[in-house]
């Protein structure tokens, strides 16, 4: 896994790098697409924890072993569901982020929650 962890942190700061130098709305555009639909996936994988076995099934602790992108993709979607590792999970991903990084991860992460937040209010005027 640590390969694979130090070649998404790579990509995370190449990136990060387009960005500064003016790789544009399209890269921040797929960086948010990404990250949403990360997200999704986070939450469907903690909501699977229960019937998933011991190697894939979700637990705070195996964010430690994940890159920055990963960390705040489980924050985000542990928000979302109102989970109780959502402390230590911030406290995992802040531990991880590199001051120096340009990735907007709290504007990502405020953004599926702000999906979310959206999608309830839409769903619960529907169903009145």
């Amino acid at each position: 896994m640590g390969s694979v962890g130090r070649r998404i942190e790579d990509l995370e700061r190449s990136f990060a790098q387009s960005v500064k130098t003016g790789g544009g709305a399209g890269y921040a555009a797929a960086l948010s697409k990404r990250f949403v639909v990360d997200s999704l996936n986070a939450m469907a994988h903690i909501r699977r924890a229960p019937l998933d076995g011991p190697i894939w099934r979700y637990d705070v602790e195996k964010l430690r072993g994940r890159g920055t992108f990963s960390a705040a993709v489980y924050v985000a979607a542990l928000r979302v569901l109102e989970h109780p590792d959502e402390a230590e999970a911030f406290d995992i991903f802040v531990e991880k982020r590199d001051p120096r990084d340009a990735v907007p991860f709290e504007k990502l992460i405020d953004l599926v929650v702000d999906i979310a937040a959206q999608s309830r209010v839409r769903y619960q005027g529907e169903h009145l």
